[in-house]
């Protein structure tokens, strides 16, 4: 497996995998209108604080962080705002293995803390408290 930065030129990649994510059970999101999809995608990725990350396996895009690094009062952060895994590699720890190298390449760039929110409703709900990370920080040792 392969953890690497996403650029404009992963884009398309990144938002059939998101796409795939987020528009079936439980979330139910309606992605059909491609260029907002894009647009949101660029809203994340092309910042100048953006920390969005990939992960590979066999050459296939199967992981998606996608956020920012922040400066607070109370020190550096990485907000995750979208984090997926494609559905048929749920369930096999690829998901943990990646927070954990999501989380060394924010610590890598000065976070001192990870953000990553979920309803308690999803089983993502489930995945936050697993990792460590719960519903709203997790800070590295």
């Amino acid at each position: 497996m392969e953890i690497f930065l996403l650029t404009a030129e992963n884009r398309q990649e990144a938002a059939e995998l998101f796409a795939s994510v987020f528009t079936g059970e439980p979330w139910g999101d309606d992605w059909r209108d491609r260029e907002q999809l894009d647009r949101y995608l660029a809203d994340l990725m092309d910042g100048p604080a953006s920390l969005s990350l990939g992960l590979r396996q066999d050459g296939r895009l199967i992981a998606l962080s996608l956020g920012s690094i922040r400066h607070y009062w109370s020190g550096t952060v990485y907000c995750v705002d979208e984090f997926c895994v494609a559905r048929e590699a749920q369930g096999q720890g690829i998901g943990t293995r990646f927070l954990a190298a999501v989380e060394k390449e924010a610590a890598r760039r000065g976070a001192a803390a990870l953000f990553l929110q979920t309803d308690r409703q999803m089983p993502a709900f489930a995945f936050t408290e697993k990792t460590g990370t719960g519903n709203w920080a997790a800070m590295f040792p």
